[in-house]
């Protein structure tokens, strides 16, 4: 390939199993890729952690898949910048090894029934919480999942680790420092840490002192659009670019996506469509929506917030669909797997709009939309004798697609706008028939963006560009480029009207069954409590 004599950057986007890495030109351009996987291990019964060191090493490597797919030389890489989840936890010690395993946002070992077992559990007032939403926007979750609840717990379960602990830092910023040596956050990124006054971008005393945890444990706050440092030499021996190459603050994956989508400016929304889901779309202001779940997270500029709500599980649903209950391997025999996703294109295609009255409940693993529930769960309702697996695929499709219908409308009431057209990403963009869809079920047109599992990291170049000076919002926004345009049928309107209406009545109607059959008392909890 021959070598590129244009600037390019570096972009890292960390998930949960493991790090992309794309070299992506000033056009927005992807210059190579690559992609290196992360194993999880669950420690317990709700615990979730990552090696440090493995989530490192991951990280070179796909950075060297990208760089030499790439064929730039160590001069055109000015920039690196990092993505990644949120709500976890990379604790380091004062030299900056680690003092434990990362604890992943899955890990809900910090939970509220979990701490009040252990030593020096503190409760908050509601007082305390009123503040956390009034001066950052998420307060203490009793599912532990945000970081504050993880921190309490690692000061109560693992006193020792806490004492040993020099900083606790997000996973960008982790990688940060394994960049340049030097320990540094921003106000995009130290969100998630849920101690700062997100108007202002700084720590907030009072919400530092609500949290419980020492203060000199969190980093440093730089602006978004400072340069942390440069690359460290021997970081930059093992990518094979300059020590001159610049390091800039990270964003979270939400933020990265929202920028990468364009959904920064313009009327539409931007939509994640992977293992989870979610939506994005700009705002002028923090907002905290308690009863929706919908919230604001700050973006690279003072004058524009990030207003995104979750979907819940929306690849994953469908991964368990088709390989637990389709493909599966049990006494029934195994079918082929081969290309089970191009397969279920065909099938899809071949039942009808509404699957023949068939309904899937798409909430397996406890519900955010339309609320909160961790005792709800999944479910086909309407099954007949003439139900096969084509109205069942296409069943699990829709009732994926009903969560972002409902997203969409909570966060266009609390945007107090309706939003144009989706711009949609994720592994799901790749499928046509998902696309067509959310289109039909939203009544909304839906552009499918181009390369859409790398639209995070034409994000970040977009966005280490304009912080070098060299690209301003407007030229971000035309850099996004699009795939193809889906229509949504509107004859089918009327059908998916009824559609959505009968899954939210499915829900209320049944959250009392659910809630006998998962709740602490429920015939599942006695069958896990003795797994």
């Amino acid at each position: 390939m021959p070598k590129s004599r244009e600037p390019c950057v570096l972009a890292i986007d960390l998930g949960t199993s493991g790090p992309k890495a794309g070299v992506i030109s000033e056009s927005g351009g992807i210059l190579g890729a690559g992609f290196c996987s992360v194993v999880t291990h669950e420690v317990g019964e709700a615990g979730y952690e990552q090696e440090q060191e493995a989530v490192w090493q991951a990280v070179l490597e796909a950075c060297r898949q990208a760089l030499r797919q790439s064929g730039v030389t160590p001069s055109d890489v000015v920039a690196v910048l990092c993505d990644s989840y949120y709500f976890t936890l990379f604790p380091i010690d004062c030299n900056g090894r680690p003092t434990m395993n990362a604890m992943l946002w899955l890990d809900k070992r910090g939970a509220k029934e979990q701490r009040q077992k252990l030593p020096g559990y503190r409760s908050d007032s509601w007082w305390s919480l009123l503040q956390w939403i009034r001066l950052h926007g998420i307060p203490p979750l009793s599912s532990g999942i945000e970081n504050v609840s993880k921190l309490r717990w690692i000061k109560q379960a693992r006193p020792e680790v806490y004492e040993r602990t020099a900083y606790f830092l997000e996973p960008s910023d982790y990688i940060a420092f394994r960049l340049t040596g030097r320990v540094a956050t921003n106000p995009c990124t130290v969100f998630a840490m849920q101690t700062t006054d997100t108007r202002r971008g700084a720590y907030s005393p009072q919400l530092l002192r609500y949290s419980g945890i020492d203060p000199d444990k969190f980093p440093e706050i730089l602006p978004n659009d400072a340069v942390i440092g440069t690359v460290l030499p021997d970081v930059a021996e093992a990518l094979g670019i300059s020590t001159y190459t610049k390091v800039l603050g990270g964003v979270n994956d939400t933020q990265a996506g929202a920028i990468g989508s364009g959904a920064f400016q313009g009327t539409h929304a931007g939509v994640m469509m992977g293992s989870s889901g979610g939506m994005v779309a700009h705002f002028h202001r923090p907002k905290t929506d308690v009863r929706t779940g919908a919230f604001t997270l700050p973006a690279p500029w003072p004058d524009v917030y990030f207003l995104t709500g979750e979907s819940g599980t929306a690849g994953r649903t469908l991964e368990h669909f088709l390989t637990s209950l389709i493909f599966a391997d049990d006494p029934f025999g195994t079918l082929p797997s081969g290309a089970p996703y191009e397969r279920l294109e065909d099938v899809v295609s071949s039942a009808p709009p509404g699957c023949n009255g068939l309904l899937f409940l798409p909430w397996l693993t406890g519900s955010q939309i339309p609320v909160v529930d961790g005792d709800i769960r999944a479910g086909f309702l309407n099954l007949t004798l003439s139900t096969n697996r084509a109205d069942m695929s296409r069943a699990v499709l829709e009732g994926i697609v009903y969560l972002y219908r409902q997203t969409s409308d909570i966060l266009e009431r609390a945007a107090g706008r309706r939003f144009s057209h989706y711009r949609l990403y994720g592994g799901g963009a790749l499928s046509r028939a998902w696309s067509k869809l959310i289109a039909d079920m939203t009544y909304t047109p839906v552009h499918r963006m181009a390369h859409p599992r790398m639209v995070n990291c034409v994000g970040l170049g977009l966005l280490a560009f304009h912080r070098l000076g060299l690209l301003s919002r407007d030229d971000m926004a035309e850099r996004v480029a699009i795939a193809e345009v889906v229509e949504p049928d509107q004859q089918l309107r009327s059908l998916y009207e009824d559609k959505n209406a009968a899954i939210t009545l499915a829900f209320k109607q049944n959250r009392s069954v659910f809630r006998r059959l998962n709740g602490p008392q429920g015939t599942q909890s006695r069958t896990q409590s003795h797994d």
